[in-house]
């Protein structure tokens, strides 16, 4: 095996999103969520995470909520390269909307359970169109934890961070209606939130594009 390659689910989701892709041979590991502590920011409970990596890693790819956790382990872990997917590159890209919830207290209030969105509203806000991914989105949303998902949208309305590495490698969907596209360095056309899932083939050939050149230098 030749390098280790750390995976970082969205937001809430585990393993299943990562099933379609296609990496070269390495020591593949997939960061396991644990519970965040009352008002943990998220450059703490990235510290806290870890512990899952040791002090270095080849490369890190992170999907959205999992990207901006990625960058947070690209201060404090050696890493060859980021690589984020349906994310962020800084917190000025975070969408709008959240920022604006950010100055106010509304998620101190709105109860975890309103986290179940109906699978209509999911489905068309992450462009999921195949009877196949709106079945593995639903199944992912239905195991996934409200009260996880209300305290990481509270850390994000708070995360600052604005220190844009030469080793991040960014991939987005010019369809993503959660965290709109900006700046990236390969865009995906007709690409939705969940084009982990929908767009794997484009994403896989760009991932073992990246590492390879990465291993080149």
């Amino acid at each position: 095996m030749k390098g280790k390659i750390i995976l970082i689910p969205g937001l809430g989701a585990d393993e299943r999103v990562f099933q379609y892709l296609q990496l070269p041979d390495a020591n593949v590991q997939i960061i396991r969520w644990i519970p965040p502590r009352k008002s943990e920011s998220l450059p703490d409970y990235s510290i806290r995470l870890k512990k899952q990596i040791g002090n270095s890693a080849d490369f890190i790819i992170g999907v959205s909520f999992g990207g901006m956790i990625a960058l947070e382990l690209n201060k404090i872990v050696r890493v060859r390269k980021v690589i984020l997917i349906s994310s962020v590159r800084d917190s000025s890209e975070l969408p709008w909307i959240l920022k604006l919830i950010g100055k106010t207290s509304l998620l101190s209030v709105i109860p975890s359970k309103i986290f179940r969105w109906p699978n209509s509203i999911v489905n068309l806000l992450f462009g999921v169109r195949s009877k196949s991914d709106k079945e593995l989105l639903r199944t992912i949303i239905k195991d996934s934890d409200p009260g996880f998902a209300k305290w990481a949208l509270t850390a994000m309305t708070k995360w600052k961070y604005n220190n844009i590495a030469e080793n991040v490698i960014k991939i987005h969907g010019n369809k993503d209606y959660l965290i709109p596209d900006r700046t990236s360095d390969y865009v995906i056309d007709g690409g939705g939130h969940f084009m982990i899932v929908s767009g794997w083939r484009e994403i896989s050939a760009i991932l073992k594009k990246e590492i390879a050149s990465a291993w080149e230098r």
